[in-house]
Parts: C-alpha cells; structure tokens; sequence
C-alpha cells in the first residue's frame, strides 16, 4: 500500500504536468491570436512560437491569418444608363487585426464575412453607377474594382480588422427580362438577315438559270449554223461529183440514177414507176437480154 509520502508525490507530479499543459501554448506559422486575462486583452497580436499563460485565468483565441474568400451571388448594379446587370462577387481577404476581428465577429465565424461582401457590394453600387456595359470589357471595370479596394482597405482595418487583398466579378448576367429582349431582338435579325439572303439567292438563282439559257440558246444556233454550213458544203461536194461523173461517162451516170431510182421505188416491195418506152433504164434492161 504506498504511503502518504508516494501519494503527495504522485499528486505533486500530475499538478506540475497540467500546469505544464495549461500554461504554455503553441501558435504555428498559420496562425494568428489573441490572449486575455479576465477579459482583458494582454496580446492583442499572437506571433507564432512559443507562449506563456496563467491557467484558468487566460483564455486563448487563435485564428486563422492564411487569405480567407468569401463570395456574393446574384448582386443588382445599376449602371450609367439606367441598364441593371446581376452580378456575383469575390472577394479576397485576410485576418491584420486580432483584436478588432474577435471582437467584430461575437463569436460567430460568418458575421465578418458577411459584413465584408456587404460594404465590398455598396462601395461597388457606387463605382458601377459611372461605368456602362461597354465599360465591363474594358480596363474601367478594373480601375472600379481597384478604387473598391483602395477605400475598404483602411475602412475594414477599421471596422473588421481585416485587410481585403482583391475584388472581382466572378460572373456578370442580364436580368432575365433583359435577356429575354435581346434573344427577341437577335431572332428577328436573324430572321431578316435569312429573309434577305433568301431574297437574294433566288435571285442570283435566277440571273443564273437565265444566263444559262442564253448560253444554251446561243450554242444552239451556233451549232445548227455550223451544221448546216456543213451540209451546204457536203451537198456541194456531191453535186461537183455527180457533175464530174456525168461529165466523164453520161450514158452510165444516167444509167446508174436510173437503178437508183428503181431501187429507192422498190424497195418495200409496193412501189410503182412509171417509165417511158424510150426511157435509158427500160434500154438497158432490153440490151441485157
């Protein structure tokens, strides 16, 4: 049975291990803090290392100081024009402040974030009113986002002890009326530009078909003007060779028109000359005999 002595030791060694425990604090690289001491506050910036509290009256709060992104959707600008535009925002942003920070939170890790998006979207209502929507393709939406950022740097030190490190547009849209008349107004260009060129085709479909024809015309009657100058050359031929062969021999051209004659009335087997006892072809039928 151990004696009071072991026992006062035992318990003289598990008091210093939880002072050890209870009284030095670790905060890393990533890290950032505050420390209080009956709600007072005797760091208001933890660095990272090593650190000293008194057990049970120090209370330890650490945050994270690596850059936070909070986002906002759906957001409505009104620009120089009168035009609305729906955007959806980010914003980056960390943690310079400790003690500011905590005491913006109230102990609820999204109050900050909230706030923030909130005074990032007013300032930017306010530089989105001089731009237009040509302006958002430009270098102006950027000059408006930068001077956003300029006035909440020292604003939110302030207010959020944070520092915010960006603003963009993650996406901006038309309100759906708006979309809805311009995909209106795009239909019925699209429709007239197809009108037109319809128009237009079958109009060139008809220069086209028209010229076409002409050249069919003009190749028609060049051709039949080739052919029957050929015709007219291959009847003078013939006729300058019957004229040379009755020229040479008239009793057998004679003859030969005659069995021409005979075999073109003959042919079919019906046909019926009529000839003269005197006629050349009837004298040579009777010289053969």
């Amino acid at each position: 049975m151990p004696s009071n002595k072991s026992l006062v030791l035992i318990a003289l060694m598990a008091m210093l291990a939880w002072l050890a425990s209870t009284s030095f604090f670790v905060v890393s690289e990533q890290q950032t803090g505050i420390q209080r001491r009956f709600e007072r506050v005797v760091d208001g910036h933890l660095a990272p290392g090593l650190h000293v509290k008194l057990p049970i009256v120090d209370k330890v709060v650490l945050f994270d100081k690596r850059m936070q992104t909070s986002l906002l959707d759906g957001r409505t600008f009104v620009l120089s024009s009168g035009e609305e535009i729906l955007g959806d925002l980010v914003a980056t942003w960390q943690i310079d402040s400790p003690e500011r920070y905590d005491s913006a939170r109230k102990g609820d890790e999204n109050k900050v974030a909230h706030e923030l998006m909130q005074t990032v979207a007013t300032q930017l209502t306010e530089q989105m009113s001089h731009l237009t929507l040509a302006d958002l393709s430009t270098s102006r939406q950027d000059q408006a986002l930068q001077a956003v950022r300029s006035v909440l740097d020292s604003r939110l030190h302030d207010t959020l002890g944070v520092t915010v490190t960006g603003v963009a547009f993650r996406r901006i849209t038309l309100p759906d009326a708006r979309v809805a008349d311009v995909e209106q107004k795009m239909t019925a260009a699209w429709q007239h530009d197809a009108t037109t060129a319809t128009s237009d085709g079958q109009d060139m479909a008809d220069q086209v078909r028209a010229d076409a024809e002409r050249r069919k015309a003009m190749l028609l009657a060049t051709a039949h003007e080739n052919a029957e100058t050929a015709r007219g050359a291959t009847d003078a031929e013939i006729a300058a060779r019957y004229n040379d062969a009755f020229t040479r021999n008239p009793t057998f051209f004679r003859f030969y028109q005659g069995l021409k004659t005979w075999r073109e009335g003959m042919q079919h087997g019906n046909g019926v000359l009529v000839l003269g006892p005197e006629d050349d072809l009837i004298r040579w039928i009777k010289a053969g005999r």
